[in-house]
């Protein structure tokens, strides 16, 4: 890994943590972090820096790291973090609804 893949990675995770730091103290969504990860990865994957998998695997294990429990998990858990009616339609029914698709 290069220097700065490095980077990007360690800058990445800071961003999570304060993101899944904000949301276990609030039980909140907080959209500008929400749109500042959503454009990081974005610009990761346009520059074909990293993988889709590559960045789910990190914030898997940050969110594991912050919730003790994987992201589907703490989703089926806590339920009731609020989404507005457009977010929640970005995330897919059977995540939604807890569904394992069985791949």
């Amino acid at each position: 890994m290069d220097p700065e893949q490095t980077t990007y990675l360690d800058t990445f995770r800071l961003a999570l943590k304060r993101y899944y730091s904000t949301v276990q103290a609030t039980r909140a969504v907080p959209e500008r972090e929400k749109c500042y990860l959503e454009g990081f990865i974005d610009a990761a994957m346009q520059l074909r820096v990293f993988t889709g998998g590559e960045l789910q695997d990190l914030i898997e294990d940050v969110n594991y790291e912050l919730f003790g429990m994987s992201v589907q998990e703490r989703m089926k858990r806590y339920p009731h973090i609020s989404f507005s009616r457009e977010e929640s339609r970005q995330i897919p029914t059977f995540i939604r609804q807890g569904k394992d698709l069985g791949i």
